[in-house]
């Protein structure tokens, strides 16, 4: 709550980007009742309509007594966020429009000698991004509920990826990628 207070939690861009709430005595009871069960696994307790920052984060700031956060334009957030790695604008919400990216994102990295390694990632179904290599690029896991991917999120700030082995150029590899998209005509 501090960096809301000090106005250090930015509204990036339009504030596109999407959380899942949950309320603190939805999470306490839930967790009571799997306790009192003996189940055992992931679940999905949040709302299942995610709030776009653009909401929420004002709402927060004023809540906590606090000015309206600072604007900041997205392209000046990746330089912010580290400038590690190529990092998504806003949210990528529906299944239209997540089939469609990850489309575009695994063709040509296919091509250009990238794979995707099933792998439990956290205790949580995912994979490992290797680039022709085998050096990491980033890792997904993936939140399931009733069959469907709920959520996917990804890792692909060097440092935190050490671990899984050599890590890649993430912005090499997405130079490379987007060489091959354009010579074969996809963008």
């Amino acid at each position: 709550m501090e960096p809301v207070r000090k106005r250090q939690f930015p509204l990036v861009g339009g504030g596109a980007g999407h959380s899942s709430w949950v309320h603190l005595d939805d999470a306490a009871s839930a967790t009571v009742l799997a306790v009192e069960q003996h189940v055992r696994g992931v679940f999905n307790i949040v709302d299942d309509e995610p709030a776009p920052a653009s909401d929420w984060l004002p709402y927060l700031a004023e809540c906590a007594g606090a000015k309206r956060p600072v604007r900041v334009p997205a392209w000046l957030a990746r330089p912010l966020g580290g400038g590690k790695a190529p990092l998504w604008g806003k949210g990528v919400v529906g299944a239209e429009n997540v089939a469609g990216v990850l489309a575009s994102i695994l063709a040509p990295f296919a091509r250009i000698g990238g794979v995707v390694e099933p792998h439990e990632l956290n205790g949580q179904p995912g994979a490992i991004f290797r680039d022709r290599e085998g050096k990491v690029i980033n890792t997904w896991t993936l939140d399931i509920l009733d069959g469907r991917i709920q959520t996917i999120r990804a890792v692909i700030n060097p440092d935190k990826l050490g671990h899984l082995g050599p890590v890649a150029d993430a912005w090499a590899v997405v130079r490379e990628a987007n060489q091959a998209r354009l010579a074969t005509g996809e963008g």
